[in-house]
């Protein structure tokens, strides 16, 4: 799974990358996780398709989360990423709506948190913990272990 990050607090993105992680490992998934300090940067390097999941915290240096939400949604047209907001504020929450969103987390984030995000994230694109995952050309793939990888012995 392939994941951005976009906050202006080190701290943040270091201790969000290592629940994701910890979270994904503990489903038997790996990640690789990009780190952005800057929404501009962010537009700057993103392309349609380049993640599967992305953090974005809404006040941030350069252009915001919702400005970089915006450009995700209308100037890339990529409705399939899935983006979660993050604020340490509740009053953002509703105008989110228009960009979609997978979630709004309110800072701090605890690992619960990230477990339901990922755990909404896998149920919504049809994968669970006991499939067998791959990604070829840009498209997602998901096996069931039992109904694959299962064969009675001869």
């Amino acid at each position: 799974m392939k994941i951005a990050i976009c906050d202006d607090d080190k701290r943040m993105q270091w201790c969000l990358a290592d629940m994701l992680e910890k979270s994904l490992g503990s489903f038997g998934m790996t990640c690789s996780v990009d780190l952005y300090a800057r929404g501009d940067i962010f537009c700057s390097e993103v392309c349609k398709d380049a993640y599967d999941l992305i953090f974005l915290d809404i006040k941030m240096p350069g252009e915001n989360g919702m400005e970089v939400g915006d450009y995700i949604r209308n100037v890339l047209g990529d409705m399939e990423v899935s983006i979660v907001f993050m604020s340490s504020s509740k009053r953002y929450a509703l105008s989110l709506f228009q960009y979609h969103p997978l979630n709004f987390l309110i800072k701090p984030i605890t690992i619960d948190c990230v477990k339901n995000v990922l755990n909404t994230y896998l149920m919504m694109r049809g994968i669970n913990i006991h499939c067998f995952c791959c990604k070829v050309k840009k498209k997602n793939y998901a096996l069931r272990y039992q109904r694959f990888f299962i064969s009675p012995v001869i």
